[in-house]
């Protein structure tokens, strides 16, 4: 997808910074026009909200023309999404980028020139509408670094071409030796927590969100490059930063590059970055006293993608997510419905099934380290015919096969199969062409295995075999299968429904701060409820004790999060507003002279023509000033219990409580 440049304009501020404007069309391969602005040409927004711990800060550009002819640029705001692109370019070196977007544009009604306003966005802001998938619209099956997951979300904008990464925590276990290691590319976590009910599956938006929030981190645009900053990392003059490559294409490299950036600038009322105007004010905010986090383990419905036959490929020959190993089967329907899978393989005596006879199978599922004793599955089918079924636990050189053995289903470690059929008796071959034969005619069936002895399954294989002609009831042309659940069961004298963590503070203030939710739950050595994982040198593991660069600590990552969050509340704080002329940087910490502390942007607008930008930025507070008096774990308690179960911070890990049931 090339864009070529087909409106441009030039102009130089006041303090004599050359500005270019670019406009570049999609497949456009012609001739150029030369536009003149007017009014405020350039104006650059970061619309920020003054909550400190916003994880995704977007930024929109306006660009100001005067049209020559009525509806000159209609064709740009009426094109489809990202068919204009709009690049600034400041002293020849690209300062900001994005695509057109439609909304709020108007145009006077009055005589010839006049000025019209288009408007841009870097992206971020349309994360929203991307669904967490692969570059074939596929779901993700395998786990992933959480910097993987990143750049698959970012790639969807097709914007920045880098992410810059500046985070100083560190689980014990990452090897810093390496410069290119930190946690976004040493952690990794299972996609299927994004799963939200069968394949729908959560937006980029929610998803960089999840990543971002436990670490303290915020997302922002400029230059070309899309930054991730620790909040309280920002509280030092030099940050460390690793740099990845985004790939629209294809997936993104996970090499990276080490660099450092001073990011401490100065605003005072005669430097190169000045108060102007008489309008500066600062206001507190209210602090708070108490920090609640709490978190819900997430489990999918359904071990099984596409249960219900929902999603083929293109030529309707192959479920989604499945694999044919020479099946005979097809893609049917009727009135109610246009997905059914119809087994039309067929054999005579279940005798010659084995297990290597022909089945449409889903790929292996990885339970490591999710699966213990007395864990078991549940089994559901909606069904039509005799099916034959095979569902496999492995761990590599052992086989257990479910099959029933008398009303019990349970495990065998030779091939078996679980006989699903219908009753003996008359059927006609016509009844399941009859309009109705969904509501009359399905059959449905739910069982229990018995509880896992071998803990070290580790994966899960479902297999769908040739169905089974019986002379005493049902020959058919085959079987239907509507749905297809396992899910997997704990052994409820450990199950629990996820966590609460409290921090507080010994200030006699009331407030207390709710707004962290993660999905990913680390509550100090627990290590087993959430499905974050660290690639050390003793394979994959769940992480543990975390700590900031430069400092002697060992802590759970989440209570380092709410000790940062809680930090920067623990007193009232200063939010500064003003008009500043010159160079601003709003990835920057400014100081500001006559004022103590040291100040973050959360809200920039910059008006390039005149070089004046008017800021809202909130204080930092030092950390070294927290007094952390109490920190609690709560295990959230078992279906159908309304209490909480209270655990000292030092007790947890002698009560380890059951993980996430998902795969990865």
């Amino acid at each position: 997808m090339a864009y070529g440049l087909k409106y441009y304009s030039e102009f130089t501020s006041e303090m004599g910074v050359n500005y270019k404007v670019q406009i570049f069309q999609k497949d456009y391969a012609s001739a150029t026009t030369e536009l003149v602005m007017g009014g405020e040409p350039v104006v650059i927004n970061y619309n920020g909200d003054e909550a400190k711990f916003s994880t995704i800060r977007g930024s929109e550009c306006a660009v100001t023309f005067f049209a020559k002819f009525d509806y000159q640029f209609t064709e740009i705001v009426k094109a489809d999404k990202n068919d204009f692109q709009i690049r600034i370019l400041k002293n020849n070196n690209l300062y900001w980028q994005g695509y057109v977007i439609q909304d709020n544009y108007n145009e006077p009604f009055m005589p010839l020139p006049y000025l019209v306003t288009i408007r841009a966005t870097d992206g971020l802001g349309d994360l929203k509408f991307y669904d967490y998938k692969d570059l074939s619209s596929n779901l993700f099956l395998n786990k992933q670094s959480q910097i993987e997951v990143i750049l698959a979300c970012l790639s969807n904008l097709k914007n920045g071409i880098q992410v810059s990464v500046a985070n100083d925590l560190y689980e014990l276990r990452i090897d810093k030796n390496d410069a290119s290691n930190e946690a976004l590319n040493r952690i990794f976590i299972n996609p299927f927590v994004y799963l939200k009910d069968g394949e729908k599956v959560a937006n980029c938006a929610e998803v960089l969100t999840s990543i971002l929030e436990i670490y303290n981190c915020y997302i922002y645009y400029k230059e070309g490059v899309y930054y991730i900053d620790r909040v309280n990392y920002k509280l030092n003059n030099v940050i460390t930063r690793r740099v990845y490559n985004i790939d629209f294409n294809a997936p993104s490299s996970l090499v990276n590059y080490v660099t450092s950036s001073n990011i401490l600038g100065s605003i005072n009322s005669s430097g190169s970055l000045r108060l102007v105007n008489a309008d500066a004010n600062f206001t507190y905010q209210t602090p708070y006293k108490y920090l609640n986090i709490e978190n819900d383990n997430s489990v999918p419905d359904s071990l099984i993608l596409n249960n219900q036959f929902l999603n083929w490929n293109s030529s309707n020959t192959v479920p989604d997510y499945w694999s044919n190993n020479g099946l005979n089967y097809l893609k049917t329907g009727n009135t109610k419905s246009n997905s059914i899978l119809k087994v039309t393989s067929i054999v005579d005596n279940d005798a010659s099934i084995t297990a290597t006879s022909s089945n449409l199978s889903l790929p292996n599922n990885n339970f490591t380290n999710i699966m213990y004793q007395g864990d078991s599955f549940k089994v559901k089918l909606a069904y039509y015919g005799n099916i034959r079924l095979a569902i496999k636990l492995s761990n590599g050189t052992t086989n257990n096969w479910l099959y029933k053995n008398a009303d019990t289903y349970t495990w065998s470690s030779t091939f078996r199969f679980i006989n699903i059929q219908l009753p003996d008796g008359n059927y006609s071959e016509n009844r399941p062409n009859r309009w109705d034969w969904v509501n009359d005619f399905w059959h449905t069936l739910e069982f229990d295995t018995v509880g896992v002895t071998n803990l070290s399954f580790n994966k899960m294989d479902v297999y769908i075999l040739p169905s089974y002609n019986n002379p005493n009831g049902w020959m058919g042309t085959g079987s239907y299968i509507r749905e297809l659940i396992v899910d997997m069961s704990t052994n409820n004298t450990n199950n629990y429904q996820g966590e609460i963590y409290k921090l507080s503070t010994a200030k006699n203030y009331t407030e207390t701060y709710e707004d962290l939710n993660p999905i990913f739950g680390e509550f100090a050595n627990i290590g087993n409820t959430n499905q974050l994982l660290i690639n050390s040198s003793s394979g994959y593991t769940y992480t543990q004790n975390w700590y900031r660069d430069g400092k002697t600590e060992s802590k759970a990552l989440l209570q380092l999060a709410g000790t940062s969050i809680l930090n920067q509340y623990r007193e009232p704080f200063k939010n500064f507003s003003g008009a500043i002329r010159g160079e601003f940087d709003f990835g920057k910490v400014y100081s500001i002279s006559h004022l103590e502390g040291r100040f973050m942007p959360y809200k920039a607008t910059l008006n390039l023509k005149n070089d004046v930008v008017n800021v809202e930025m909130f204080e930092l507070l030092p950390e070294s000033d927290l007094n952390e008096s109490t920190h609690t774990f709560v295990k959230k308690a078992n279906l159908g219990s309304s209490t909480y179960n209270s655990l000292k911070i030092t007790d947890v890990e002698t009560n380890r409580p059951k993980p996430n049931r998902s795969y990865y």
